[in-house]
């Protein structure tokens, strides 16, 4: 195993700011894999920390050869069922433990000045699973304007369109540029999960990122969230930053793209000041005066209020906006779950009968027991196996129904919005904004912990940074 390499060393070669992650499987088989940190390298302003592995049963089925040929004196599954009269067939590896690695993403000095420019690679081999987490959110600092002698002093807005100078930044820009840039390769049945603290832009301060992930095939596994908060709203820095730009894309790499990489999802999300300026009602774009903008296109600062700069017109009241990513056979019940979930949501404006009459037409057209329905089991039609499954399904069914509720009361308090799509029918796109930090983050721990599925894949420090 490569232990992490000091980042102060001068002979290291690596460019600032260059990361690389390699977790490799010494034994690339699903009933017993054993991963290992191959490579975990950093450069200043990155940091990684790799703290000690965790490990979570087996999640899926395993094919019954690879079960075997490791201990063959092992009664599988199958055998016990068949034993016990269960026409099962699916074959798991009784405690068999499947290690998960962590690693925190840092910066020096807890966040990223103008300029700064991290550029992490992860490569995932097959069985294998990683947590990527942050120790605190992503602190933007305030850019300072670069002034150059022979060169002029304004230029066009940074943009991530071009991926060629995704590591640059010109002297002549006015506003030098915070750039990040995430790239995870992913083999088949590895899993990634990248639920980070939020991106806090400060004041002035001007940030873009890429997040790109490349799948082998369609049993690789993905939950990211990618998400910024409104700044430092207790120093009444609300949205007042002059650019924010994240684009996340998930690519496939099959025959069809030869070797170059398909895209399958690509999602933007782009807040410039200056470029919203217009919809603030007043301001006056010729001459950037007018309610909330200064004569160089910056936020104007009274005593200790920054005023909106447009950004603010576009989000309302809202201090976080927020994208999650999900797909993979292993977050296959955690995307249904939100789906479904959105599709029994409140709609704005709706009456309260017509709500009870969308969940009650989805209940009857899905498999589930009907909540709604009051009549008594009859149990002289059942079995006795079968009433306590249906028992059981209908507790179950009442807890949820008790839990949702609550959850659409705590979602009005919070000012919490959220939609849930699916994408080529097996990509989720989540997106969700709240008018508090704390309610964002209290509302996708709750959903996350009511269905499961993350906590047992990658262990309870997949959310860490949700508590």
């Amino acid at each position: 195993m490569t232990t992490p390499h000091n980042p102060f060393l001068a002979q290291r070669k690596a460019q600032p700011g260059h990361g690389t992650i390699h977790v490799a499987n010494l034994t690339p088989s699903a009933a017993r894999p054993n991963p290992v940190l191959q490579t975990l390298e950093y450069q200043y302003p990155l940091k990684l920390i790799a703290p000690s592995t965790v490990t979570v049963p087996a999640s899926l089925p395993i094919p019954e050869d690879e079960a075997t040929q490791h201990e063959p004196n092992r009664e599988t599954s199958s055998q016990r069922g068949s034993r016990q009269g269960d026409s099962s067939q699916d074959v798991f590896v009784q405690d068999c433990n499947i290690p998960v690695y962590t690693v925190f993403l840092l910066s020096y000095g807890g966040g990223l000045v103008a300029g700064d420019v991290i550029d992490l690679t992860i490569h995932l081999d097959s069985n294998t699973r990683l947590n990527l987490l942050t120790q605190g959110s992503t602190k933007i600092f305030k850019s300072r304007p670069l002034v150059s002698s022979t060169q002029p002093t304004t230029a066009a807005p940074p943009t991530l369109l071009s991926s060629a100078d995704s590591t640059a930044t010109t002297a002549s820009s006015t506003n030098p540029l915070t750039r990040q840039t995430l790239t995870t390769h992913l083999s088949s049945n590895s899993t990634f999960i990248y639920l980070p603290d939020p991106t806090q832009p400060f004041a002035h301060s001007s940030f873009a990122q890429s997040q790109s992930y490349i799948l082998e095939d369609t049993t690789a596994n993905i939950c990211v969230l990618d998400w910024v908060s409104a700044g430092r709203p207790a120093t009444r820095e609300t949205w007042a930053f002059d650019l924010y730009e994240s684009r996340n894309e998930i690519f496939a790499l099959d025959a069809a793209s030869g070797g170059k990489g398909r895209l399958l999802v690509r999602d933007n999300i782009r807040l410039d000041a200056k470029a919203d300026r217009g919809i603030e009602e007043g301001v006056d774009i010729s001459t950037g005066t007018g309610t909330g903008t200064g004569a160089d296109g910056r936020n104007t600062k009274t005593g200790n209020e920054y005023r909106d700069n447009g950004i603010s017109a576009r989000v309302a009241h809202q201090e976080i906006q927020a994208t999650l990513l999900l797909t993979g056979p292993l977050f296959q019940n955690l995307s249904s779950f939100f789906v479904d979930e959105f599709a029994q949501s409140p709609r704005i404006g709706a009456p309260r009968s017509i709500l009870l009459q969308q969940q009650y037409d989805h209940l009857q057209s899905s498999d589930e027991p009907n909540p709604f329905d009051n009549d008594p089991i009859n149990l002289n039609n059942e079995s006795n196996g079968s009433n306590s499954n249906e028992r059981r399904r209908e507790e179950l069914e009442r807890k949820r129904k008790e839990w949702r509720e609550q959850r659409w009361s705590q979602e009005k308090r919070d000012g919490l919005l959220w939609t849930a799509s699916t994408i080529r029918e097996v990509f989720v796109i989540v997106k969700f904004s709240a008018i508090s930090v704390e309610g964002a983050r209290r509302w996708l721990r709750e959903m996350l912990e009511e269905e499961g599925s993350v906590e047992r894949v990658g262990g309870e420090r997949a959310i860490m940074c949700l508590r």
